[in-house]
């Protein structure tokens, strides 16, 4: 049985060895996003490949400070809403806010927030009506940064936090929801 490091990497080659430059790169990239990968504080040189492809070169790896490769598998959207981990409208603002932002890379905008509520089905008017005042309390807890009247950024705190609710550990008491009484007329 290989190393499934190395098998990793023997299967990531396989795939890739067929695609043209532009998709190489398009591919790469998205898995260092898709598996929240940084790149490394100090210069380094990969471990050398055995290669049993003639005509493929090695696949770069980008490691952490630690020489540990990164791994995390977030869950998606779909079963965020279904496991109901955020507990506060302004939490569900930080997971959108997360996801938008390539959990935490990229800077996002109002509109990539608001499609999150498409995407998620939980579009509803009181949301909209209260889009501002969260996104104004996600500021105010410092965990994302206007960078001007319509981008954001992710910050140090609301990354972590964002982890911790995903991870089901929202420090926030969820609210019970009273059903009101229909007034009966005779």
């Amino acid at each position: 049985m290989l190393d499934p490091e190395v098998e990793a990497i023997s299967k990531c080659t396989q795939v890739l060895i067929d695609l043209n430059e532009e998709a190489k790169i398009r591919v790469l990239q998205y898995l260092v996003n898709r598996f929240n990968l940084s790149p490394p504080n100090k210069s380094f040189s990969p471990a050398p490949v055995a290669n049993t492809y003639t005509d493929a070169s090695p696949i770069n790896l980008l490691e952490n400070s630690n020489s540990e490769f990164i791994s995390v598998d977030y869950p998606s959207i779909r079963d965020v809403v279904t496991k109901n981990l955020p507990k506060s409208e302004v939490e569900w603002i930080l997971i959108y806010c997360f996801y938008c932002s390539a959990f935490g890379s990229n800077d996002f905008t109002r509109d990539h927030i608001i499609n999150m509520y498409d995407e998620s089905k939980r579009k509803t008017i009181n949301n909209l009506k209260n889009y501002a005042f969260n996104i104004s309390s996600a500021v105010k807890k410092d965990w994302i940064k206007s960078i001007n009247n319509n981008d954001y950024i992710m910050l140090e705190g609301g990354i972590a936090y964002a982890n911790e609710v995903l991870k089901g550990k929202s420090a926030t008491k969820p609210r019970k929801v009273i059903k009101r009484k229909s007034k009966v007329t005779e």
